[in-house]
């Protein structure tokens, strides 16, 4: 928050006019601005005036307000953006010639880091509104508010994009739960960290972590993994694993078990 005064007075001296003004901005994003100004002359009287803006993630509201003793004027108004694909309808809140439109399936409330105040909506598509054309941009995504069953498989992308032009970037995810396992007879196995996790349709789900913990995500609750770290027949093993059904990933952001590997 900032205060501005100011003081006038005329050559000869005697008062002719004085002005105070409060401005600022607060959210996580500074997404809310205000400003309220008083101020008094001796020519036109007394005045109050103020300001509020808004900056949603689908687009920027603005209001303003002044009073004198001849008359008062309220106004209010919107701006943002509307793009349209072959996804739906996307609102941005901010306007700009080139853009790029994001595309991350069940990443609802990712937050775009290149655009103040931009998140994936729930259909999967957020717009960063400015970008420069012909060269690299940086577009990334930063998890934090997504839901704990969804993880990005990559959270930044370069495009260079056309002038005018409105580019396309997708970013694909896994959902499922965040399983992290401990193994608890690895000592006969050795597994080695980052040995390959596959499930029961050949899939690559995970990897071993440190202290011989599999760190999984699978939208089942119970399943067969395959842990490999070679093409010997001494070289896998095999965990059945069962998530209960009172299990809540929410605090840790994700589900704790053991289990054996056979």
């Amino acid at each position: 928050m900032s205060m501005q005064l100011d003081f006038g007075a005329r050559e000869h001296g005697g008062y002719e006019n004085a002005r105070v003004g409060i401005n600022g901005s607060a959210g996580e994003n500074n997404d809310l601005s205000y400003g309220v100004a008083l101020s008094d002359s001796q020519s036109s009287g007394s005045s109050v005036s103020g300001n509020l803006g808004y900056r949603s993630r689908y687009s920027a509201l603005n209001a303003t307000y002044s009073h004198t003793s001849d008359y008062q004027q309220v106004s209010v108004g919107a701006n943002g953006s509307v793009v349209l694909h072959s996804g739906g309808v996307t609102l941005a809140p901010q306007r700009g010639d080139t853009m790029v439109l994001v595309e991350a399936p069940g990443a609802e409330n990712a937050l775009v880091s290149n655009s103040s105040g931009a998140r994936v909506n729930r259909d999967g598509y957020a717009v960063v509104p400015y970008v420069s054309p012909y060269r690299l941009n940086t577009i990334s995504l930063d998890p934090r508010g997504m839901a704990h069953d969804v993880e990005l498989e990559s959270t930044s992308q370069v495009i260079a994009p056309y002038a005018g032009a409105i580019s396309h970037l997708r970013y694909e995810t896994r959902k499922g739960n965040a399983l992290l396992i401990q193994i608890r007879n690895a000592d006969e196995y050795g597994l080695p960290f980052g040995a390959q996790i596959k499930d029961e349709q050949g899939q690559l789900v995970g990897m071993v972590s440190q202290g011989h913990r599999l760190y999984v995500r699978s939208e089942q609750m119970q399943g067969r993994l395959l842990v490999e770290w070679g093409s010997h027949a001494d070289q896998h093993c095999y965990v059945d694993y069962q998530v209960p059904s009172d299990a809540d990933a929410s605090q840790r952001g994700f589900i704790q078990l053991e289990a054996l590997c056979r």
